[in-house]
């Protein structure tokens, strides 16, 4: 699934545009308010 994201990215984009990888999670890193924790996704 990842590979068929980057391969449509790669055809579709220029090459600073188009993700190098991509990770699936189930589910995301939140704060106490709701909001996503963009600092532990790094």
């Amino acid at each position: 699934m990842g590979e068929e994201i980057i391969e449509f990215c790669r055809a579709n984009r220029t090459g600073y545009q188009y993700p190098r990888l991509i990770k699936f999670r189930d589910s995301l890193p939140m704060i106490a308010t709701g909001k996503i924790f963009k600092r532990e996704l790094r």
